[in-house]
């Protein structure tokens, strides 16, 4: 993305002071650009990060805003769920699903998030498809979903990109 949606979150901080903005990103011009509007942001592979060691966050995270890139992974991955999950562990094979649960996991136990994910096809229809119906088990099973929500595409358009999105 272009860091606007976090840039957004200046408003917030001029009326909280409590408020810290961390990012990361692996382009280093994005990382440059987002440094007037974050307390800490660094370059680095998301998929292998840990978000609360990164910016010294042990007890996690108030809040989570994440746009992630979509895409396949080489490989599916598995990866490790909270104790209490109905399983150790889920089979991930979209690089946007895996970003959105590691960075779920390194919430607080009563924070708040929303993700900004691709849908399940080009046209979306609003069909959850293949392993999305995992994941929202999953979410739906251990956490407060107020919504799920499909994006058309055509939206994005002028941004450069006009793949359909989910906002969970």
């Amino acid at each position: 993305g272009n860091g606007a949606l976090v840039s957004l979150l200046n408003v917030n901080r001029q009326l909280e002071d409590r408020c810290q903005v961390f990012g990361l990103d692996i382009d280093p011009d994005r990382v440059y650009a987002a440094r007037e509007f974050t307390d800490k942001v660094a370059v680095g592979d998301a998929t292998e990060t840990d978000y609360r060691g990164l910016f010294g966050q042990p007890e996690g995270f108030d809040y989570i805003i994440a746009n992630m890139p979509f895409g396949k992974l080489d490989r599916p991955r598995e990866v490790p769920l909270p104790t209490g999950s109905a399983a150790t562990e889920m089979s991930i094979s979209r690089l946007d699903h895996l970003l959105l649960l590691q960075s779920l996991h390194a919430r607080k136990d009563g924070g708040r998030a929303i993700f900004i994910t691709g849908a399940d096809g080009v046209v979306g229809d609003g069909q959850i498809r293949g392993r999305s119906k995992h994941l929202l088990a999953y979410l739906y099973d251990h956490y407060l979903v107020d919504a799920v929500v499909d994006i058309n595409g055509e939206l994005f358009k002028k941004h450069g990109a006009a793949y359909p999105a989910r906002v969970y």
